[in-house]
This record gives C-alpha cells, sequence and structure tokens, in this order.
C-alpha cells in the first residue's frame, strides 16, 4: 500500500468511527444565565470564596508572558501573545465564556494521528510512534452560562490535555485519575470559570481547548460582589495580594477588548494575512469551518471528530 494511502487509511480507522452526536450539546444558548447557580444535583458551591485562584498547583516562570496583566488588560495581553508567536500556536483566546464544569465528565481516549501547523504547513505524526508510548486526550464538558464575546451552545466539550502513557500500565481509569489531578482540574466540577476557549493544536481534534492559564475564577466575595480572580493571587512571590475584578468591570472590557483586537487584525486570529478569519460561533459546525480554514481537512481521510463522545447528552434546566 502506498505511504499517502496507508496515512489516509489509518486516519479513516482513527477518526472516521468516532462521532459526535448533535443534540443538546448543540442546543443555543438563548440567554445569559445568573452567576452561581448551583449545578443540578451538586452540593458544590460553585462560587465559594477562596481570595485566591484554584485551577493549578504550581507555578512555572516560563509560563509568565501568558498570565493576563493586572490590572486586567486583555486587548495588550491579546496584542503581547500575538507578538510572541503564541496565537499562532493556538494559545490564544477566540471565546471567553463563564460556564460550570459538569461534575463527573472528566473522560480520556487514545488518539492516533496529529495534525499540525509548522510554518503554515499541516503535517501529520501517527501514534504510536514505536511499541513503548501512547497518547491519550483527555475531555471534560462545561455548561455555559454566558458568552462574554461570540455565541454558541449551552454546552461545550473541551479538550483538557494530552498524555503519552507506557501501555503496560495505561487504563481508561488511570488516565481519568491523571486528567483530574492535572492543573487541580479534579477541584473545578460544579465551580463556575471565566474560561477562555483556544484552538485545539491537533487538527484532527474537533473540540475546543482549555485555556488554563488565563482562565479566571468566578467568586462571591463576604459581601455578596460576584467577581473573577486571576493566576496571580496564586504567585505570592511576587508580593502581588489582590487579584479581582467585578464581574461586570470584566464583562465589559474583555468584550471591548476583543472588539478592538478584531479591528486591529481585520477579523483575523492574528496580525499576519495568512491567518483566518477568527470563529464568532462556538458550535461545532463554527468550530470544524474554523479547523478547515487552518487546513484540518487538507490530510485525505482525516476528519476531524472528538475521539471520546461526551458521557452525557442530557443538559440540566436553565435556572436563573
Amino acid at each position: 500500500m502506498p505511504a499517502a494511502a496507508a496515512v489516509a487509511f489509518l486516519a479513516i480507522l482513527t477518526f472516521g468511527c468516532s462521532t459526535q452526536s448533535d443534540g443538546p450539546l448543540q442546543a443555543p444558548l438563548e440567554a445569559t444565565v445568573t452567576p452561581c447557580v448551583q449545578y443540578p444535583g451538586s452540593d458544590v458551591d460553585p462560587c465559594e470564596h477562596l481570595a485566591t485562584w484554584r485551577l493549578t498547583r504550581a507555578h512555572y516562570d516560563w509560563l509568565d508572558e501568558l498570565i493576563p496583566a493586572f490590572p486586567f488588560d486583555t486587548y495588550n495581553d491579546l496584542k503581547k501573545w500575538d507578538a510572541s508567536s503564541w496565537c499562532r500556536r493556538g494559545v490564544c483566546p477566540l471565546f471567553f465564556v463563564r460556564a460550570t464544569v459538569v461534575p463527573g465528565s472528566i473522560r480520556c481516549g487514545k488518539i492516533y494521528a496529529l495534525l499540525f501547523l509548522d510554518d503554515a504547513k499541516v503535517n501529520i505524526e501517527k501514534y504510536p510512534a514505536d511499541d513503548s508510548t501512547n497518547m491519550w486526550s483527555c475531555y471534560v464538558d462545561v455548561v455555559v452560562k454566558e458568552y462574554i464575546n461570540g455565541t454558541g451552545p449551552q454546552r461545550l466539550e473541551l479538550h483538557l490535555t494530552n498524555y503519552w502513557q507506557d501501555p503496560e500500565t495505561e487504563s481508561d481509569e488511570r488516565m481519568r485519575t491523571l486528567a483530574q489531578g492535572s492543573y487541580g482540574v479534579g477541584l473545578t466540577e460544579g465551580r463556575e470559570f471565566i474560561i477562555p476557549l483556544g484552538r485545539p493544536y491537533n487538527l484532527a481534534m474537533a473540540a475546543w481547548h482549555w485555556l488554563h492559564i488565563p482562565t479566571l475564577d468566578v467568586q462571591r466575595t463576604d459581601d455578596g460582589e460576584v467577581v473573577v480572580v486571576t493566576h496571580w493571587a496564586r504567585t505570592p512571590v511576587r508580593g502581588l495580594q489582590d487579584f479581582t475584578m467585578s464581574l461586570t468591570d470584566f464583562r465589559e472590557t474583555t468584550r471591548d477588548a476583543m472588539e478592538r483586537y478584531y479591528r486591529y487584525t481585520d477579523g483575523r486570529i492574528g496580525t499576519s494575512e495568512t491567518h483566518p478569519i477568527a470563529p464568532m460561533n462556538a458550535s461545532k459546525e463554527g468550530l470544524l469551518s474554523f479547523l478547515r480554514d487552518l487546513g484540518g481537512f487538507s490530510v485525505d481521510g482525516v476528519a476531524p471528530v472528538t475521539p471520546v463522545p461526551p458521557l452525557d447528552h442530557t443538559t440540566p434546566t436553565r435556572q436563573e
């Protein structure tokens, strides 16, 4: 079998049998939901006041350039990430959503091919590259309460992270445990966050990527004000104390920033004319169209889909 045909055949086997059902996941969000509504059946306070940033347990200096500035300046953050090439690598927020993490929805599955951009060219890697390691990809569902910018469905399936795992020790349960531990994700179930959505690094993956570092906690202060808390609240080594902004101010600042940024880029995800137009809708169709513009359908037989279907397609009744 010729090499190109083998790659196409592998891709069909890998991705062609894994489909994501539409249904409730794609029902559009038609109205903003009041902050801090408890997830049905959960006893977790979605906006518990901690006066700290909950998501990651460690700080790494090389991540500094991705941490949003404080006071919040989303517009300049986007320009900074664009200039440093992070946007070209997919680490650039396309949407900001206020959402609650669905308890019990973390799951993982093996992936067998990776499509990635390198100097505007789409390349393919096959997994496992040898007999020693498999690649796993992990996901979580969130119920969207508000699109800070853009529009989309009321429930999204998000990519969390990838793992390279020894076949002798791997298992679905093992991967799930790892995924729950990464960045403190197990602490997020039932909690409310401002989640920035980036494009998947793997152009064969039909799920938005949860950008962890620019994520913001949604918390209610002791006097009842709903605020967002930045990653800087977990870096006391810098002598920084209080890194919060009211949800109302953050919403206005971020919407204005996204509008200004897209005027600056003529609607693209970066200033280069080779970058595609940024998506305005976070639906599956919006994502697939964006992946097509990036070259995600450029390898015969590789149609971007999620390897692991959602565990539960039910959508909770919207609560005010």
